[in-house]
């Protein structure tokens, strides 16, 4: 198969996208909706010809030609292009807002995510958003003391799609760096494509959080502490190992070629990494983990969502 990446599909070009690529040889076209209750069509997507030869050059021409002229871009698919990424606020929305209807607060946050988009990333367009909010009862456990405490919280998460993965980093690193003396919002990047076990995302342990420092702004340190290694590292996420007292990252990079990039030159930098680190554990990153902390992490990330 012959795959190739589309960017531009609409509800109204792509019969006739199907039509056009037809004419070239037997074809699939994926494409995909956003979820909600108002999800729209996605304006990227793939194009596959069922053929082992390539298409001839003037064809290709042709069909690019073709393909423009009803608003749609065509590339060759490349996999790290292919990755699919959205930005998502997590947590707009404070618990004091927990008596009222979920409705209500699921407004709110569709409201203040446009806000913190337009205060620090004008300009940018967004190609979908939905939003998700609920209510729940959690158990914060202390395990210091011992003891549970049963507390009301108010989750809420806003999906934000862009025109590119290109775009949505840039986008991401506007909100983060914007919102990151904020008390609550967090900015988290939410890869659709599975990165477990690539090197997309390294996994390391052995991370202390200062006292004086939060959970998010220890993540900001990580990210810039990182990007001296890498520059490419676009988020650091964190995840409390409470029986060590330590926390596990989970450090992205743009592609999976510059994850490559970092596992190669990071032992360089250990002696400026050593103080994210419990004294005696050791500076590491790594592709793999255990399926145990690999469901601890998972689980949280979809808590977050």
């Amino acid at each position: 198969m012959k795959k190739y990446y589309l960017e531009g599909i609409t509800e109204e070009n792509q019969r006739k996208l199907f039509e056009i690529a037809n004419e070239i040889s037997i074809c699939k076209i994926y494409t995909s909706y956003g979820s909600g209750t108002r999800a729209k069509l996605k304006t990227t997507g793939l194009l596959s010809f069922i053929r082992k030869d390539p298409i001839p050059e003037d064809k290709f021409k042709d069909l690019e030609n073709k393909l423009n002229q009803i608003g749609i871009k065509i590339s060759t698919y490349i996999h790290d292009k292919g990755t699919k990424v959205s930005l998502n606020l997590v947590d707009i929305i404070s618990d004091d807002k927990f008596d009222e209807d979920e409705k209500a607060i699921e407004e709110s946050a569709e409201k203040e995510a446009r806000r913190i988009l337009d205060q620090y990333a004008k300009g940018y367009n967004t190609q979908h958003l939905s939003v998700m909010a609920r209510k729940k009862e959690v158990t914060i456990k202390n395990f210091e003391k011992a003891t549970e405490t049963k507390v009301n919280k108010v989750k809420t998460s806003a999906l934000l799609e862009f025109d590119s993965t290109d775009i949505t980093y840039e986008v991401y690193e506007k909100i983060r760096l914007g919102i990151k003396d904020e008390k609550q919002t967090k900015a988290r990047l939410f890869f659709h494509n599975e990165e477990n076990n690539s090197f997309l995302s390294l996994i390391t342990q052995g991370l202390v959080k200062p006292k004086d420092k939060t959970e998010k702004q220890f993540e900001e340190d990580l990210i810039q502490g990182f990007k001296k290694v890498n520059n490419n590292v676009i988020q650091v996420n964190i995840y409390p190992m409470h029986l060590a007292d330590t926390y596990i990252g989970r450090v992205y990079l743009k592609t999976e070629e510059e994850g490559k990039n970092f596992l190669v030159d990071y032992p360089k930098f250990r002696s400026e990494l050593y103080t994210f680190y419990n004294k005696t554990g050791n500076v590491s990153f790594n592709i793999a983990i255990d399926s145990k902390t690999l469901r601890k992490i998972k689980n949280a990330e979809k808590k977050a969502r």
